[in-house]
């Protein structure tokens, strides 16, 4: 009984951020409109055109990370391995020791010696591309069919990647028999002892290589889908999705990404709506009595309802390159993520949360962090939400239990923890520059000789706010900060080489070391709080990161790891800053990530 009480709890927890994001959903869809005809009805096929790989998915894939056209590979792996230095004598085995001599079966020891020598090509460059037979440029496609997920990848030379596997077996002292259908050769290894079977399928024809994890269900139909001998009777390439996503977030074609909440609720909510629904019935019966029990209650109409209504709101994510420059000056790659929502309400009360985050993406820093977060509407967005869902009428059993625990909460607790706060808007903080004194003696906390940073608070009333803070931090309270922007010295508990300076900026509380500092500070004067740009934004230059982050670990002890020194002294050569965004759109919780070389 506890189990089962156990079960309901984890399954409550993986459905809870669903159900935070469900209100305002549309009406109940009858249980015959969610029938619809399965992908996995096949029909045997010629093998079709690396350049048509995507009539092989099938269109009910629930998610796909691939191309409409090839992906330079080679240069990316080149151009990643360039800036971002590893150390030549890191060696990948030491990593998995102690999971090598736990791996049993062939296709725990396959996977473990495939991640030894993808790293081998992928990063150490030590073992070029070419040597798997893959094209410079190739077509790649991962996807699902039903559970089971796929990657295939476009090749130069056929007999080169066997040859290559040959090898991986060898050096994994794994040896299978190959198996055939038509001129499709693969190869089957074990990744379980128990039921369900779990084999690792890796496969090929003249054109493409495959990899496949055969979960165990509808697997000969599945395999004979992922190495290309069936097409689906309705495939991706027919849908036209990859070209809308294109032109919607204006995607580059040599990677485009989705994961389809809608087909995932599917395939748990009904017994034969798509492929992984047919897969999950034929699995359901080997697991624990328990865990069965849930999936049953799953199936319910009322968990079918709700959880549909959910995936009506927030019906996929969606990800992509938005610029592949790698010969650009500087080469970027920049990429994007959006969690996708219909719910206007909701988005309309996360968009009011919205607060100030500075750019300083064009500033020399070491790291930046910035969280731009009106405080006075995180109560009232709370408790908009809370209503909402303590009042809703939910059918199924897993969000009724949740939906009693959320009752039992008080967000009204909230706004009185962000009353100090109120009229924030933000706050930030970016390194510039921080040298450390090298300690007198082995162990001892090694002091900074020289800072240059800011820490900048952005607010409706920056001095009223420094009135209120001086409650919880006395020497504020005999501050006298001019209200025209002239900075005064900001008294300190410790010991800093450079005394900190304070100064109101517009509408920017700022306290700033060193030139770069007194520079971005003065920067936000004439920066309004309608200019954020997003709710969070960060930056990393991962060079001058790791030059500090390496000394710091040398000052504590007097003899280093020869391969955590070797380690930070590669890191030290990563040309390469990283910038990233969070924000909360008219399309939903969007996400970007930009990786930009620094020379």
């Amino acid at each position: 009984m506890q189990k089962a009480q156990l079960k309901k709890k984890v399954l409550a927890v993986m459905f809870l951020p669903l159900l935070l994001v469900s209100c305002n959903r549309q009406e109940e869809k009858k249980e015959a409109q969610i029938k619809t005809t399965p992908a996995q009805i096949v029909k045997q096929e010629e093998v079709p055109k690396p350049a048509s790989m995507l009539n092989l998915v099938p269109d009910d894939t629930i998610f796909f990370f691939g191309g409409l056209e090839p992906i330079p590979l080679k240069e990316l792996l080149q151009w990643n391995a360039s800036h971002f230095k590893m150390p030549e004598q890191f060696d990948p085995k030491e990593m998995f020791k102690s999971v090598q001599k736990k791996a049993e079966t062939a296709g725990q020891k396959m996977l473990l010696q495939l991640w030894t020598d993808y790293y081998q090509t992928a990063v150490a460059q030590t073992v070029p591309l070419e040597h798997w037979g893959i094209d410079d440029s190739p077509l790649i496609a991962s996807y699902a069919i039903g559970l089971s997920p796929v990657l295939r990848i476009s090749l130069k030379d056929a007999e080169l990647f066997k040859k290559k596997i040959e090898e991986v077996e060898t050096k994994a002292q794994v040896k299978t028999e190959a198996e055939t259908l038509g001129k499709f050769v693969w190869k089957r290894y074990p990744l379980a002892k128990s039921e369900p079977k779990v084999n690792l399928i890796i496969g090929t024809d003249s054109q493409s290589a495959v990899f496949m994890l055969d979960v165990g269900a509808d697997s000969e139909d599945a395999i004979a889908l992922a190495i290309g001998r069936r097409s689906p009777t309705k495939s991706l390439a027919d849908s036209g999705r990859l070209e809308s996503l294109q032109a919607a977030y204006k995607l580059n074609p040599a990677l485009i990404g989705y994961i389809d909440h809608h087909q995932i609720v599917t395939g748990l909510t009904t017994k034969d709506g798509n492929w992984m629904a047919k897969m999950v019935q034929k699995l359901v019966p080997q697991l624990p009595k328990e865990t069965a029990t849930s999936f049953a209650e799953l199936q319910t109409e009322g968990c079918r309802n709700d959880l549909n209504a959910i995936a009506d709101n927030w019906p996929q994510t969606v990800g992509g390159y938005t610029a592949l420059d790698l010969k650009g000056k500087p080469s970027r790659l920049d990429s994007i993520t959006v969690i996708e929502s219909k719910d206007k309400t909701l988005l309309d009360g996360l968009r009011s949360l919205r607060g100030f985050a500075p750019d300083h993406s064009a500033d020399p820093v070491i790291f930046a962090l910035g969280l731009g977060l009106n405080v006075e509407n995180v109560a009232p967005f709370l408790m908009q939400q809370w209503t909402e869902i303590t009042r809703k009428q939910y059918n199924c059993s897993f969000l009724k239990e949740m939906q009693e625990g959320l009752k039992k909460q008080n967000p009204a607790l909230v706004g009185m923890a962000t009353g100090m706060a109120t009229g924030v808007r933000g706050i930030a903080l970016s390194l510039f520059d921080l040298q450390m004194e090298k300690p007198a003696g082995t162990g001892q906390m090694p002091m900074p000789k020289a800072v240059d940073a800011l820490l900048s608070l952005a607010a409706k009333d920056p001095l009223a706010l420094v009135q209120n803070f001086a409650a919880f931090f006395p020497p504020l309270a005999t501050l006298q900060i001019p209200a025209d922007g002239s900075p005064v010295k900001l008294p300190m508990p410790v010991s800093l080489p450079v005394i900190p300076m304070v100064a109101v900026n517009g509408s920017h509380l700022t306290v700033y070391l060193g030139e770069h500092g007194e520079k971005a500070a003065k920067a936000l004067a004439g920066a309004s709080l309608e200019s954020s740009q997003g709710i969070m934004t960060a930056s990393i230059d991962y060079s001058k990161y790791y030059q500090l982050a390496g000394d710091m670990v040398s000052y504590q002890k007097e003899e280093q790891n020869a391969e955590v020194t070797a380690l930070f002294e590669a890191m030290k050569k990563a040309k390469m800053r990283v910038q990233m965004k969070l924000d909360f759109t008219e399309r939903g919780i969007e996400m970007g990530a930009d990786m930009i070389a620094t020379e």
